[in-house]
């Protein structure tokens, strides 16, 4: 076996020993420390992060509604050109209706004025007779071709 120390060479190790375990102490309580400090960032890092994950839920929930919106947006404007089309081709068809009318009525000299829509202003004798349907008018003009231009005819649709 090896040589045996003094005492007061075991007192010199003991008193090391105790350093070393002092620093170790010191050393775990640091160490401690920055762990807990860790923890707590790390927490706070993961409350920040649901809260970014609400905030991006939200702004994904505004951009489906304003997405959604531009379709029914979309949908509204097509329906919208649609029903215009539809109603522009009716008043063409009723403006159109009243050609053979407008011919005798240029025939006879009479000034007329086509309103919109569909409306006819005929100046008779200085008065105004207005017409909405194309078959009183055309009546209204044949009888006023029939009876020399003179006469009481009608007064249109008023």
């Amino acid at each position: 076996m090896g040589p045996e120390k003094s005492p007061a060479a075991h007192s010199g190790d003991d008193q090391d020993l105790r350093q070393i375990l002092v620093a170790m102490q010191q050393s775990l309580t640091q160490i401690d420390g920055k762990i807990d400090s860790l923890s707590y960032h790390m927490d706070r890092m993961s409350e920040r992060l649901d809260k970014h994950a609400e905030h991006l839920d939200q702004a994904e929930r505004r951009v489906s509604e304003v997405e959604d919106g531009q379709t029914e947006l979309a949908t509204g404007q097509v329906k919208l050109n649609k029903e215009l089309t539809t109603l522009r081709l009716k008043v063409q068809e009723a403006r159109r209706q009243f050609l053979a009318g407008k011919k005798l009525l240029r025939n006879m000299h009479l000034e007329y004025r086509m309103l919109y829509p569909a409306k006819l202003r005929v100046e008779v004798d200085g008065s105004p007779i207005f017409f909405t349907d194309h078959k009183k008018l055309d009546q209204f003009a044949k009888c006023r071709m029939a009876c020399g231009g003179s006469g009481d005819i009608g007064n249109g649709d008023s």
